[in-house]
C-alpha cells in the first residue's frame, strides 16, 4: 500500500480501471480444473477459469495482472483496479493508450460503469489523491458525522458508547462529554438543550479533525464487527483494536420482516461488500453477537434455509472467519445499526425471489389467501407475528414456547408465517393439511418427509403417526411381516468354551453382559463406555478368573470392530 501511495502522491492526472468479472478471465490448467468439480441435481461440473473461493485465487490474479500490466510505467496495479497516474495529460493518455492495447492483445476485459477517466482527484486504499498530496477520504466517518441528533436517553447511550471506544485517540474526551453523560442519569429528567447539540457538534468535529481513523494496513490482521437492529444495519472496520472505517444503514421494508437470523447475517454481507475493497482477496474475521450464526455456517448448505442460503452464497468469494462477541462489547457496530444514516435502499430482488418463488410454488392463489385468512385469524400465530415484528418476551407463555425455541428460523411473509422453507399451518386447516398429505396412504416415514418439504406446525410428525396408525385403509392393506423361525444355537461340551456378548444400556450407564452356553452362568459388569477399549479390559478380567473361551456370539458393534477382532484372533478366539 505504502509503494502504490508513494508513486501516485504528486501525480496531477489519474484514470481507474477496474477488470469485469476479475478471476474469470483467467483460465485454468486441465489439472487444476479437476479439482473445482462441484455436483448438481443435472450432473457434475468444474471451473474452466478461475474461480472464487479458492485460497490462492487473489495472489494468482495479482501476479497475472503484473504480468500484463506491470511493465508499463505509470500504472498501479492491486487486485482488480488499475490506476494511471501522470503529471501532464499528454503522458496520461500515453500510458492508458499503452494499457487498453495491452488488454486488446490479452483479451482483457474492463467495466464500463466503473471506468473513471482523466480526473484531477481520485480515491484510493481509503485517502484521497490529486496533484495537492495525498488526504484522508472524508466518506470513511461520514456514517458518525451525519448521525441525526439523539431522540431519548437509548439513543443518546447509542452516541457515547461510539465516543467510548475512540476515546483514546480524543483528548479531553470526558470533559467533551460530560452534558451528555448527566443527561443520561436516571435522576435526570430528558431535556435536550443547545448545550448539549453543541458537544455532539464539537465531538464530531473531532472526529473529523483529529487523527481519529487509523489507516489501512495491509499487513495486518482486519477484524470487522457487524450488527443488526430491528430497523438497520451497522458494522465497523477495525485493525488492532483502532477504527478505519464505519458504515450503517436503514433496511427496507421487506428487509425489516426478515428473523433475526437473517437480519444479522444481511448485516455481514452488507459489511463485507460495503468494505470489498478492504476485505476481498485477504483473511478477516468477523464478529457478530448472534451466536445462532456461528453454527449456521457449519451446516451443509442443502440444510440452511434458501434466503441464508443466498446470503451464504454471496461470501464465499470472501476468506472469513466468524465468532461470537457479546453485543455488550460491540459497541461500534451495535450502535451504527440503531443509528443508521442515509437513505433506505432498494430491495434485493434476488433475495426477494427466493420467499415469493417458494410460496408460489407451494399454492395456489386462492389457497394462498384462505392461509392468509386463516394465519391472522388464529390466536397463537398471530401473536407469533407480532413478536417476530415487535420483540420476543424474555419468557414468553406456556403456548408461544415451541415457536420461541424456533424463533430465530420464523419469518413473517406477504401476511403468511414461514418456518425456513416451509408454511407454518393454522390450527383450522391443520386437519385438511393432513388429510392431503396422506391421500397416497404413504407409511409414516414418508408422510413426514413429505410434510417436511412443505409445512410445519409444532406436533406435526405426531399428528402424521396418528393419522397414518388410525387409516383403515391402510390398516387393512398393511404388510403382515412373517415371523422368522428361531435358529438353532449347538451346545459345547464344555462350560466357558462358547460365550454370548452383548451391552445393555440403562439410566445412561452401560454393561458388559455375557452368558455361557453350557451353563447358563451370566457375568454383568460395568463399563464406561461402549468403547472397545473399555469392553478389552473387563474381557481381561473374566478370562483371567474363568479361562479364555474358544468362541464368541455377538452382534456387529462393536464387536465387529479391526480392533475386537485383532484382540480375539491374539488368543485363539473365534468370533
Amino acid at each position: 500500500q505504502d509503494e502504490i501511495l508513494s508513486d501516485l502522491n504528486g501525480k496531477k492526472y489519474f484514470s481507474t480501471l477496474d477488470l469485469k468479472d476479475g478471476f474469470y478471465q483467467i483460465p485454468i490448467s486441465e489439472k487444476s480444473s479437476e479439482f473445482t468439480c462441484f455436483a448438481t441435481p443435472y450432473g457434475r461440473y468444474k471451473f474452466l477459469r478461475l474461480p472464487f473461493g479458492i485460497k490462492t485465487s487473489a495472489e494468482i490474479f495479482q501476479k497475472k495482472n503484473n504480468e500484463c500490466f506491470g511493465h508499463i510505467k505509470g500504472v498501479s496495479i492491486y487486485i482488480d483496479d488499475l490506476t494511471i497516474a501522470a503529471t501532464t495529460i499528454h503522458e496520461h493518455d500515453r500510458i492508458l493508450r499503452e494499457v487498453l492495447e495491452t488488454a486488446i492483445k490479452n483479451g482483457i476485459t474492463f467495466n464500463a460503469a466503473k471506468f473513471s477517466f482523466r480526473q484531477e482527484r481520485i480515491r484510493m486504499l481509503g485517502h484521497m489523491i490529486s496533484g495537492k498530496g495525498l488526504e484522508m477520504d472524508p466518506n470513511r466517518i461520514t456514517a458518525i458525522s451525519n448521525m441525526p441528533e439523539p431522540e431519548d436517553k437509548k439513543a443518546l447511550m447509542r452516541f457515547l458508547g461510539i465516543m467510548k471506544y475512540v476515546g483514546k485517540f480524543i483528548p479531553n474526551l470526558s470533559q467533551v462529554t460530560e452534558p451528555l453523560r448527566a443527561l443520561t442519569r436516571n435522576d435526570v429528567i430528558w431535556q435536550w438543550t443547545e448545550k448539549h447539540s453543541n458537544a455532539i457538534k464539537n465531538l464530531k468535529n473531532i472526529l473529523l479533525t483529529r487523527p481519529v481513523l487509523a489507516h489501512f494496513d495491509e499487513k495486518k490482521p482486519l477484524l470487522i464487527q457487524s450488527d443488526a437492529s430491528k430497523n438497520g444495519l451497522g458494522c465497523a472496520l477495525i485493525q488492532e483494536g483502532k477504527p478505519i472505517a464505519f458504515a450503517s444503514r436503514s433496511l427496507t421494508n421487506t428487509e425489516q420482516r426478515y428473523a433475526m437470523i437473517e437480519k444479522e447475517m444481511l448485516g455481514i454481507c452488507h459489511a463485507v461488500e460495503h468494505f470489498h475493497y478492504y476485505t476481498y482477496g485477504r483473511k478477516i474475521h468477523i464478529q457478530t453477537d448472534h451466536k445462532p450464526l456461528i453454527s449456521i455456517i457449519k451446516r451443509n448448505m442443502e440444510k440452511v434455509p434458501s434466503r441464508l442460503q443466498r446470503m451464504l452464497l454471496k461470501l464465499t468469494k470472501y476468506n472469513y472467519n466468524l465468532t461470537y462477541l457479546p453485543g455488550s462489547k460491540m459497541l461500534l457496530a451495535d450502535a451504527l445499526s440503531r443509528a443508521t444514516v442515509g437513505p433506505v435502499p432498494e430491495d434485493d430482488e434476488e433475495l426477494k425471489y427466493v420467499i415469493h418463488s417458494l410460496i408460489n410454488n407451494v399454492m395456489s392463489e386462492n389457497k394462498k389467501q384462505l392461509f392468509k385468512k386463516e394465519t391472522k385469524n388464529d390466536p397463537i400465530l398471530s401473536q407469533v407475528i407480532r413478536f417476530i415484528n415487535d420483540k420476543w418476551p424474555h419468557k414468553p407463555p406456556a403456548q408461544f414456547s415451541k415457536y420461541y425455541q424456533v424463533r430465530n428460523e420464523l419469518i413473517c411473509e406477504d401476511g403468511l408465517l414461514l418456518f425456513g422453507d416451509r408454511v407454518v399451518v393454522p390450527n383450522s386447516l391443520q386437519k385438511e393439511i393432513l388429510t392431503f398429505l396422506h391421500e397416497g396412504h404413504m407409511g409414516i416415514s414418508k408422510t413426514i418427509c413429505r410434510a417436511k418439504q412443505a409445512f410445519y406446525w409444532p406436533g406435526l410428525s405426531k399428528d402424521i403417526e396418528n393419522i397414518t396408525n388410525n387409516c383403515m385403509v391402510c390398516l387393512v392393506n398393511r404388510p403382515q411381516n412373517p415371523q422368522e423361525p428361531m435358529i438353532p444355537s449347538t451346545i459345547p461340551d464344555l462350560p466357558w468354551t462358547k460365550l454370548a456378548m452383548d451391552i445393555l444400556e440403562h439410566k445412561n450407564k452401560y454393561y458388559l453382559i455375557t452368558i455361557d452356553f453350557y451353563s447358563k452362568w451370566i457375568e454383568m459388569h460395568k463399563i464406561k463406555s461402549k468403547a472397545i477399549a473399555d469392553v478389552k479390559k473387563v474381557c481381561l478380567l473374566m478370562f483371567s478368573t474363568h479361562g479364555f473361551p474358544t468362541e464368541i456370539v455377538s452382534d456387529n458393534n462393536p464387536f465387529g470392530s479391526h480392533e475386537f477382532n485383532q484382540f480375539l484372533s491374539e488368543h485363539s478366539i473365534h468370533l
